[in-house]
């Protein structure tokens, strides 16, 4: 386990990137499952506005055919009715 301050790049033994992607990985997937309750309670703009958030991360850190980028991405069109 890392020490305070080392940042998430310490937190495992996989190297920097391995850790910055399971960090970027929990947020998308929270803001995504957060999205889902938004759009649920009838705040669709706001669960749109979430989900592109969400889609921004994942592409950037995990990649187009990563399945949590796919996933993010077939919400997203399902709000936008695509």
């Amino acid at each position: 386990m890392g020490r305070l301050g080392d940042g998430p790049s310490r937190m495992n033994e996989d190297g920097p990137e391995r850790g910055y992607s399971r960090i970027s990985k929990s947020i998308a997937i929270n803001q995504s499952n957060l999205a889902t309750v938004l759009r649920d309670l009838g705040e669709r703009e706001e669960a749109r506005d979430l989900l592109k958030k969400a889609y921004a991360t994942a592409l950037a850190r995990l990649g187009f055919d990563h399945p949590t980028t796919r996933t993010i991405r077939a919400n997203l069109g399902n709000l936008e009715g695509k």
